[in-house]
């Protein structure tokens, strides 16, 4: 391997052990070269103390997946139906948004339910506090994938995001200033 590159793979190792996200395991010396094969033996290994550690880091905005995929599932399958078009994308696209919605909706619920001062501290923050709202629009989008296969699951999906979304509404003002109940 060239010097130069050894060198800065040596320093970039160097800076993420620094910032503690490598760890060395006992099978390497610590150098990214050992003769002439390039050995690397280190691992990620900065997981999270608790549950509760976990659940502080799943933000509002990954609902903005949900959004985005729920709405490319929706364009396809209008597409399908306008041009010739096969609809498995789009309806793979829709299974695929209400999966990450039911983990995001589980996740984000127990994060209000074990860490409500993170939960609260987002809500009230001023970038972050706007995108709360995402989560009954994602809710929405996700009742209307549903809707040609189960109409009464899709009303019992989409009814919630609705209340959710007008209840965000309600907060008006109050949300990223800090005056959010």
């Amino acid at each position: 391997m060239a010097p130069l590159i050894r060198s800065f793979l040596d320093h970039k190792v160097a800076k993420l052990k620094s910032m503690g996200f490598l760890h060395q395991s006992k099978a390497g010396s610590g150098s990214l070269h050992e003769g002439r094969s390039l050995t690397i033996v280190m691992h990620f290994v900065k997981w999270p103390d608790s549950t509760e550690r976990v659940l502080t880091r799943i933000p509002a905005s990954f609902f903005s997946i949900v959004v985005g995929l729920a709405g490319f599932a929706g364009s396809w399958r209008a597409a399908s139906d306008v041009w010739v078009l096969t609809p498995v994308p789009g309806e793979m696209l829709n299974a695929l948004a209400g999966s990450i919605w039911l983990f995001l909706a589980i996740t984000y619920g127990a994060k209000w339910l074990t860490a409500r001062e993170d939960a609260q501290a987002e809500l009230n923050h001023p970038i972050h506090g706007l995108v709360v709202g995402l989560a009954g629009v994602a809710m929405m989008l996700v009742a209307l994938g549903a809707l040609p296969y189960s109409p009464a699951m899709a009303t019992e999906i989409f009814m919630p995001g609705v209340l959710a979304t007008f209840g965000f509404a309600s907060l008006g003002e109050n949300v990223g200033r800090g005056a959010c109940p």
